[in-house]
C-alpha cells in the first residue's frame, strides 16, 4: 500500500514538473498562426494555437524548436513520422475537444489510437479512449467482490451471481426501510397507550 502511495505522489510530481515545463515554453514560443503538417504524407493546414491550446507538450517542445524544425521548402511544412489517416481524427480532438461516437464502438481503431494518443502526449484523449478498460476492470472488481460472498463456492455463472447480488441489495435496502417503518409505528403505538393509560387513570 506504502509502494502504491509513494508511486501515486511520484507521479504527481513528475505531472506537475511536466506542466511548469510546458507553461514556460508556452511563454517563449512564438506560435506560427498557420501551420502546415505532413504527417506520413497526409498534409493538414491548421493554426499552431489549436494544436497546444490544450497546453499540449508534443507540439509545445515543437514549436519551441522552430528554428531547428526542417521544413518542406515548398510549402513550408512540418513533416511529422506518423499515420496521417489516424491523424485525422488527433486534429479533429484538438479542434472540437470531443471524440466522434464511432470511434468507440470501432475496436480496432480505438487501439489504434490510443497509441497514437500516447505518441501525441494527448492525456485527456488517452482517458476518454480508455473508458472501456476503466469498466471492464470496474467489473472484474465487482466480479471479485462478489465471489467473496460465496465462500464455499457456487454453479452460479458469473452473470446469475451479479443479478442476484443486486437483489439482494436492493431486498436489503427494502428491508431496513420496512424496519425503521416497523420500529416507528410500535413506538408511536407504545406512546399512545401510554397517554391513553395516563388519561384514564385521572
Amino acid at each position: 500500500m506504502n509502494a502504491q502511495l509513494e508511486q501515486k505522489l511520484a507521479n504527481a510530481s513528475y505531472e506537475e514538473e511536466e506542466w511548469r515545463n510546458i507553461k514556460f515554453n508556452l511563454s517563449t514560443t512564438c506560435i506560427e498562426d498557420k501551420v502546415i503538417l505532413n504527417v506520413g504524407g497526409s498534409k493538414y493546414t491548421t493554426t499552431g494555437s489549436t494544436l497546444t491550446c490544450m497546453g499540449n507538450p508534443f507540439f509545445t517542445l515543437l514549436f519551441s524548436e522552430q528554428g531547428k524544425l526542417e521544413r518542406d521548402p515548398n510549402d513550408n511544412s512540418i513533416f511529422i513520422n506518423r499515420n496521417g489517416t489516424l491523424f485525422e481524427h488527433i486534429l479533429e480532438y484538438f479542434r472540437t475537444n470531443t471524440i466522434h461516437s464511432d470511434i468507440m464502438t470501432n475496436e480496432p481503431l480505438r487501439q489504434r489510437l490510443i497509441i497514437e494518443a500516447e505518441y501525441f502526449c494527448i492525456h485527456n484523449l488517452i482517458y476518454i479512449l480508455t473508458e472501456p478498460e476503466r469498466k471492464r476492470q470496474q467489473e472484474e472488481e465487482k466480479c471479485m467482490a462478489i465471489d467473496k460472498g460465496f465462500p464455499g463456492g457456487t454453479l452460479l455463472q458469473t452473470e446469475h451471481k451479479m443479478k442476484f447480488n443486486d437483489f439482494y441489495d436492493q431486498f436489503y435496502q427494502n428491508s431496513n426501510l420496512l424496519l425503521v417503518e416497523y420500529i416507528f409505528t410500535f413506538l408511536l403505538n407504545k406512546c399512545l397507550c401510554y397517554l391513553n393509560s395516563d388519561c384514564t387513570q385521572t
